[in-house]
């Protein structure tokens, strides 16, 4: 019985943590007639969420962001971004043909490392621009509090289905364990999720995130549901008894 129950979890961990690295994938990166690049490197031909093309700067950097063109440009963007949630490191006005902006890693990623988007963008007169790539910013996960909160969210997670799916085998009622499950599953797809991006495995996009939960909603719900057709096989109802004359 705990052999199906380690298998069981086991696969829901592997269908997780499968599922998002293959949803994640490169992208067109220079939107409009621009160059743009960061930290000194060209984002021309680099993907916008392949952990492959990721831009390594240390934690501590100062990050040259710039954008040229061939037009007047008159306001400028640098937006970070993380699982569809982004906010502004510099919004302002512009000059002439090209900028550069420089931005304070630590603070736009002072809860943690790993990958983060960077995105410059540019308009004026008849023109729009943007230029989007990773950013992989070095570090040790451990020593970050989004590393330890992945490791904990992981580990309550499991520790939870590995609890739902033993009770479920004995018998435990459908809807209560189906309901906690549903919570472990998705605490789990967040932990394994923030440990991903932090070990610089995985961006994850907006759309890698909620499918992500959606796989840990359904590892938490179809778990118990599983066992109790395990439990239900290796302890099938007794046959009523025979009469004898």
């Amino acid at each position: 019985m705990m052999s199906r129950t380690m298998t069981a979890v086991a696969a829901g961990l592997l269908a997780l943590a499968g599922a998002a690295v293959l949803a994640a994938g490169a992208g067109a990166v220079i939107d409009g007639p621009c160059t743009a690049s960061i930290a000194g490197t060209s984002v021309k031909g680099l993907g916008a969420t392949s952990a492959n093309d990721a831009i390594h700067v240390a934690n501590d950097a100062r990050i040259p962001v710039t954008m040229a063109a061939s037009q007047s440009i008159d306001q400028l963007q640098v937006r970070i971004s993380l699982a569809g949630l982004g906010y502004d490191a510099k919004n302002g006005p512009a000059s002439g043909t090209a900028w550069t902006r420089t931005v304070n890693v630590k603070d736009y990623a002072r809860w943690g490392v790993g990958l983060y988007q960077a995105t410059g963008s540019s308009t004026g007169p008849g023109l729009t621009c943007s230029g989007t790539a990773l950013v992989r910013v070095e570090g040790n996960p451990l020593s970050t509090p989004a590393g330890w909160a992945g490791i904990g969210l992981s580990a309550l997670g499991v520790v939870g289905l590995i609890g739902v799916a033993l009770a479920a085998l004995h018998g435990g009622g459908l809807l209560s364990t189906s309901l906690v499950g549903l919570l472990a599953g998705l605490a789990t797809a967040v932990g394994v999720t923030v440990l991903l991006q932090q070990y610089s495995v995985l961006f994850p996009t907006g759309p890698i995130a909620l499918l992500m939960l959606a796989i840990g909603a359904a590892v938490g719900l179809v778990l118990p549901l599983v066992m109790h057709v395990f439990s239900s096989h290796a302890h099938p109802a007794g046959a009523p008894p025979v009469a004898h004359a």
